[in-house]
């Protein structure tokens, strides 16, 4: 049975997160649609990881272009509207920018401000570069324009009306089956089975997905280049928190008609989503990760239904537990500091190795070796799981090596730019500052005394449901089209894409592998 509009919102009231944010902190989630409308859509061709960070291919996408280079669509001129299809031909929102719709569709089927995939991209940009606003002959375009961001968002109405909300959806394992199929291999990885037998049965997953303009992050001088900026700071930050519900449809709603008829049930996981700092294209070191917290056994603090999310400060990590936190894979990161092409290169030569070990092609490889990092994986995953779990520890070795090679512990070579990462650091227990709470709580809250502010989440969950059927902006899927590029300025000098706006992650396919992964420990 499918869940009605209505049960689906009762839903995510019932289970509304809690955010805690470090009194450092400059930014809330906003409305992805107020993001989109306010920012200007450039296009890049080609998009390989080299040609995406030079300016002399950013710009319109077309031939003969000149400096300073003009976007596809200018500032304010974005629509999500599917009614404000007018080419630029008008100013339907009244702001003195023509619109162009941001789905639209050319006559021969193309779709060109929402495509991206490896030969052209597209990208948002919200607040220009610290240097200069335009893509000029002169400027440097080497980092995001964090004060022109933080002036945009207080000072416009438009914007600063669109901040303290998320959008969340709710999906059940027939939904998800599509993508566990997909993560599934023919040697019996069966995630929803893995699943199911955790769980008790198949699971309802609620996400709340966060957009904030701008990701901060101090990298503590590991970059590949001293004359580099030492930050990861990056436009259009998204990053999301996971509810797992045991199947709830017949037990809590009777038919299509019914909202519920007996007390919700405790979760059964909290997923904090994550994102990894500083290197971004080692294979299986993945950028986003969602770190997985039962309930039952007392690791996610809450209130009532309500699960506590503690906020790294400007990196938006999301943490079960208030206060400093090692970053997802920072160790292994911090070894690797000033060595990232020796380790990327030792990476694929042993990924190459462990092919001939296994009949999969490496894409399948990579994709089991993600889960396979969490150790003890052999039993839980069958043949594959042994030839894999032996696979990681060369791996581990060829990092081991590489590092040695280029400086690092091992010695030899020349020395690595400062290794020693900055904490990600969430609010400290008893001293937070702004707690964004569900209205529902607003009375009696439990921690109002030890926080600089406390405010309810704007705006009705009617206005937060996701629908991609209506929603442009969300990544496409099999049964909808959408947006699938990148959500931030690109930047000049940056080829780890440390300081270039990111795509949507896939929350939902990193949850099931940290899930597993996190069953296997």
């Amino acid at each position: 049975m499918d869940l009605t509009p209505e049960q689906k919102r009762r839903l995510i009231e019932t289970y509304e997160p809690i955010l805690y944010f470090h009194k450092d902190e400059r930014w809330t989630p906003v409305k992805p649609e107020a993001y989109v409308e306010s920012s200007a859509l450039y296009c890049t061709q080609p998009a390989d990881k080299n040609s995406r960070h030079d300016k002399e291919n950013w710009g319109a996408c077309q031939r003969d272009q000149t400096f300073p280079r003009k976007p596809l669509i200018p500032r304010d001129g974005i629509s999500v509207s599917s009614a404000e299809d007018v080419e630029g031909a008008s100013d339907p929102d009244g702001d003195g920018v023509n619109e162009f719709y941001l789905g639209h569709q050319s006559a021969d089927g193309f779709r060109p401000y929402a495509v991206s995939n490896d030969d052209r991209m597209v990208w948002f940009e919200n607040a220009g570069w610290a240097d200069n606003q335009e893509v000029t002959n002169d400027s440097l375009n080497q980092e995001t324009d964090v004060d022109n961001a933080l002036n945009r968002w207080r000072s416009e109405a438009k914007l600063s009306d669109a901040t303290d909300t998320y959008y969340a959806e709710v999906e059940d394992m027939e939904r998800l089956q599509s993508l566990l199929d997909d993560i599934n291999s023919a040697d019996g990885i069966d995630l929803r089975d893995i699943v199911k037998t955790f769980t008790g049965g198949d699971s309802v997953v609620i996400w709340y997905y966060f957009l904030y303009p701008v990701h901060e992050e101090n990298f503590g001088g590991c970059k590949d280049d001293p004359d580099q900026p030492g930050h990861g700071n990056y436009q259009g930050d998204w990053n999301a928190v996971a509810v797992l519900l045991p199947d709830i449809r017949l037990t809590h709603f009777r038919d299509e008609g019914s909202i519920g008829w007996e007390p919700f049930p405790e979760p059964e996981w909290i997923g904090y989503g994550q994102r990894t700092r500083g290197l971004a294209d080692i294979p299986f070191l993945e950028q986003q990760t969602l770190a997985m917290a039962n309930w039952a056994e007392g690791e996610v603090r809450r209130v009532g239904l309500h699960p506590k999310v503690y906020v790294g400060s400007g990196s938006h990590n999301n943490y079960s537990n208030p206060g400093d936190h090692t970053p997802y894979q920072q160790d292994l990161l911090a070894s690797a500091c000033g060595a990232a092409d020796d380790v990327t290169e030792a990476l694929e030569d042993k990924i190459d190795e462990l092919e001939d070990k296994v009949e999969h092609t490496k894409t399948v490889v990579v994709t089991v070796a993600k889960i396979a990092a969490g150790a003890g994986i052999g039993a839980l995953f069958g043949p594959i799981g042994a030839a894999i779990g032996a696979g990681i520890g060369a791996i581990a070795a060829g990092i081991e090596a590489a590092v040695g090679a280029s400086g690092g512990d091992s010695g030899g070579g020349s020395d690595p730019v400062d290794p020693d990462f900055t904490p990600d650091a969430s609010a400290p227990e008893n001293d937070y500052g702004l707690v964004l709470i569900p209205q529902s709580i607003a009375a009696g809250f439990p921690d109002q005394a030890s926080a600089t502010e406390v405010r309810p989440w704007k705006f009705s969950v009617n206005d937060k449901l996701v629908i991609r059927e209506e929603q442009i902006w969300w990544p496409p899927e099999k049964e909808t089209r959408g947006y699938s590029g990148r959500w931030g300025a690109m930047c000049q000098v940056d080829p780890r894409d440390k300081r270039s706006g990111m795509p949507f992650p896939d929350f939902r396919r990193k949850f099931f592998i940290d899930f597993a992964r996190h069953l296997s420990e």
